[in-house]
């Protein structure tokens, strides 16, 4: 019996290797943080170091040491503001030094970097 099974190994290797499957492009996964006030969603990805607070009035995003804070159809960050008016989702993305924001799927601006 254990010739037979010794003949197997081979086999049982290849079946493991295959099952696996193809190796995924990154090891790394964006963190993702998420949170839905009065209708709107707004999500963070990427980065570092993020967290979402919220209240009535106001949504503030931390995100790798840049703090935005959204109100009022309006996102502030650092000593800019933008007015964006309306909106049922707001994403903020953080990559290579870099963050973009995109209401309801549309960039605004050029990247903040």
């Amino acid at each position: 019996m254990a010739g037979r099974l010794r003949g197997l190994a081979p086999a049982i290797a290849l079946a493991a290797i295959i099952s696996a499957g193809p190796a995924p492009e990154s090891a790394e996964a964006d963190s993702r943080s998420s949170t839905s006030i009065n209708g709107r969603t707004i999500t963070v990805v990427g980065g570092s170091s993020q967290s979402i607070s919220s209240t009535a009035e106001r949504t503030v995003v931390k995100l790798d040491g840049s703090r935005i804070v959204i109100r009022d159809g309006r996102i502030e960050l650092e000593d800019a503001v933008r007015v964006v008016g309306d909106f049922t989702k707001l994403e903020i993305r953080a990559r290579d030094g870099r963050i973009d924001i995109f209401v309801d799927g549309e960039p605004i601006d050029e990247a903040i970097e």
